[in-house]
């Protein structure tokens, strides 16, 4: 029946669509400690949608080899890439020069050049000399086949090596473009919004730059205390100095930071100022605790800590006893402005 059903299910939560999961960081994290892949997480916590990403060791407590990886929330991880990529910005003389350092240590050396010569002009030879005997082959119907066979081995070979430099000169042309086009995406990064702390509420989105990481980061390992080294598909890393540590008491100021707001605006809501209003004539706690009830369910505890108690502080109701305020005739009147 209906009832049976509703406690068999009632540790059950139906979870929302998953929207807020950040699919740029798919496969491209990785455990620092271990080197296990680096999966998301989601859950629902007093009605708001978590999203981390663990070591996938770390999440399976039955193991022997468990890993003490942190769980990092998604937030940290989109603010930290928005960050070094500011960083990247303001030392971008540095970046560039070890970017260009590594797109030059793939040039060809001058020897190579003059090697990549030769083997070209080996390859013409030998595809002459197969001509002459695969002619030869075929004028003998059935005779041994061993020096075409050679040489086309030798063909092989050097059009191996051939393709092996042109593939050098082909991603050193590449990484320059690509260097190129990174230094100008990273310009229109916006700093405030990188900066801007309301990103941090459960229901902003925070600014992040989806279409860099996609292409810039090869892979991004994650190390203890959330330090993360970016490999760029530049072909070098970078790190910046910003830690999991950082990020939660900023995450956790702003938390109660906006517990308080909401708090504040319960207490100067209609509902509350009803209350005030109806303690114009002197009323007991037991009356507005009721009167409470019939707008929110609250507790008799919770509405005397989280109600009288501020409206008292902030003087818009006072004792009718206040210098007994633990009088058992004590009323409660709204203060007149």
């Amino acid at each position: 029946n209906d009832r049976a059903e509703k406690f068999a299910n009632r540790n059950k939560v139906k979870y929302p669509k998953d929207k807020r999961k950040n699919k740029a960081f798919d496969g491209k994290m990785s455990c620092g400690i271990c080197g296990s892949p680096v999966s998301h997480r989601r859950y629902i916590q007093c009605s708001v949608e978590i999203h981390e990403w663990l070591c996938n060791k770390a999440s399976k407590a039955t193991r022997t080899d468990q890993c003490d990886f942190l769980r990092l929330n998604q937030k940290y991880l989109e603010l930290h890439f928005m960050k070094a990529l500011l960083d990247i910005r303001e030392r971008k003389s540095a970046f560039k020069a070890k970017a260009v350092r590594h797109i030059n240590s793939m040039k060809l050396t001058p020897e190579e050049e003059v090697d990549k010569g030769e083997v070209l002009k080996r390859i013409e030879h030998l595809n002459q000399k197969l001509y002459r005997a695969v002619d030869q082959e075929l004028n003998k119907k059935g005779q041994d086949s061993r020096r075409v066979d050679e040489l086309t081995e030798q063909i092989v070979y050097l059009q191996t090596k051939l393709k092996d430099y042109t593939d050098r000169e082909a991603r050193v042309i590449e990484l320059g473009q690509e260097l190129t086009w990174f230094m100008k995406a990273i310009i229109d990064i916006d700093e405030e919004q990188v900066n801007n702390i309301d990103a941090l509420d459960p229901d902003v989105e925070m600014y992040f730059s989806e279409a860099i990481y996609t292409r810039s980061i090869k892979e991004a390992t994650v190390h203890q205390g959330g330090k993360i080294v970016y490999r760029l598909e530049l072909g070098i890393d970078w790190t910046i100095d910003y830690l999991y540590e950082e990020f939660q008491e900023m995450f956790f100021k702003r938390k109660e930071d906006l517990r308080i707001a909401k708090k504040l605006d319960f207490l100067n809501g209609p509902d509350v100022q009803a209350m005030v209003d109806y303690c114009i004539e002197p009323k007991k706690y037991g009356e507005l605790h009721a009167f409470m009830n019939e707008r929110k369910s609250i507790s008799y505890s919770y509405f005397r800590k989280s109600i009288i108690r501020p409206l008292l502080k902030m003087g818009r109701i006072k004792y009718t006893i206040p210098e007994d305020p633990g009088n058992r005739h004590q009323k409660y009147i709204a203060v007149l402005d």
